[in-house]
């Protein structure tokens, strides 16, 4: 009696499947290992003005994007510092060139019109003593910029 061998028979969706964890399996070898094909990093969040979307300590992973993307309101985003090196932030765009933002009461208002926040817990946002931004001053973002918090 002859000894018959079954092979596996895949689909093109099987295939398709392999093909794709494969990439993203090598997308993030490489994110972690720096690899210049990657173009990513990872990077950690540091205190809990993004919660309850991002936690504090939790490592997220991040894609670079050409310096002519063009960003929209609500993207997370992240930048170095323009005066400490090594320092990175960590924010949701909020502006976007031409928009005008206020905070007053806690409420950050958009072109006039309160914003909606629901990725906060609690919608308060709290300003500090010498702050970019006072209370109920409005500021417009200029061309080419971005107005972010976090």
């Amino acid at each position: 009696m002859a000894k018959s061998k079954r092979l596996f028979k895949l689909s093109k969706y099987t295939i398709a499947a392999i093909a794709v964890i494969i990439v993203i399996a090598l997308w993030i070898i490489g994110m972690f290992l720096r690899f210049p094909y990657a173009k990513g990093f990872p990077i950690v969040a540091k205190g809990r003005a993004m919660e309850p979307t991002y936690h504090t300590n939790e490592y997220y992973a991040t894609i670079k994007v050409h310096a002519n993307t063009v960003l929209k309101r609500g993207d997370v985003v992240v930048y170095r510092s323009p005066k400490a090196e090594g320092v990175e932030f960590f924010k949701r765009i909020i502006g976007v060139s031409g928009d005008t933002i206020r905070i007053a009461g806690g409420k950050v208002y958009l072109n006039d019109q309160e914003l909606s926040e629901p990725y906060l817990a609690e919608p308060n946002t709290q300003l500090w003593q010498g702050g970019f931004i006072v209370d109920n001053m409005a500021v417009k973002v200029p061309q080419d910029s971005y107005f972010v918090m976090g």
